[in-house]
């Protein structure tokens, strides 16, 4: 979802949502911390140099109660951003703070916000036919053998 996709929802939503892949929503207590600008350059597998430019929207439980989650409050952290850097046509993705960072896209669903897991191209598991044999590959993956460690 790009950031402008994400105003045009919070313009119209009265309350908001943030459900995760297992079903559970992010507490209501849990604010937007920070509003980070990442700006990725890597090579791909084909030798390809790509950029990649999004937004983090960085969920953590500040420890404040007497407050929820204001699509408002989300929209106006945004548009303040808006003025200083071009971010519209930016994807848009939420980390979510519990035991550990979670990183998640963000897609419009039925009654809520869905985060869907991400998954990087070097993330995907690689099939059978990807994967080369040989003798040294196949000993060293043989943990009876001498020398066999990962050093």
């Amino acid at each position: 979802m790009k950031v402008s996709e994400f105003k045009e929802y919070l313009f119209k939503a009265i309350k908001i949502g943030f459900e995760l892949p297992n079903g559970k929503l992010i507490p209501a207590h849990y604010n937007i911390a920070e509003l980070l600008i990442r700006k990725d350059t890597y090579i791909d597998k084909d030798r390809k140099l790509n950029n990649r430019e999004y937004v983090i929207l960085n969920f953590k439980n500040l420890d404040r109660y007497n407050h929820r989650l204001n699509p408002n409050k989300i929209l106006e952290l945004i548009e303040k951003y808006e003025e200083i850097l071009q971010i519209s046509e930016f994807d848009i993705e939420v980390a979510y703070y519990e035991e550990c960072i979670k990183m998640y896209h963000l897609e419009i669903g039925a009654k809520y916000l869905n985060l869907i897991n991400t998954v990087l191209d070097y993330q995907v598991p690689t099939t059978n036919q990807d994967k080369i044999n040989t003798r040294l590959i196949d000993a060293a993956a043989d943990p009876s053998l001498l020398g066999s460690g990962c050093c």
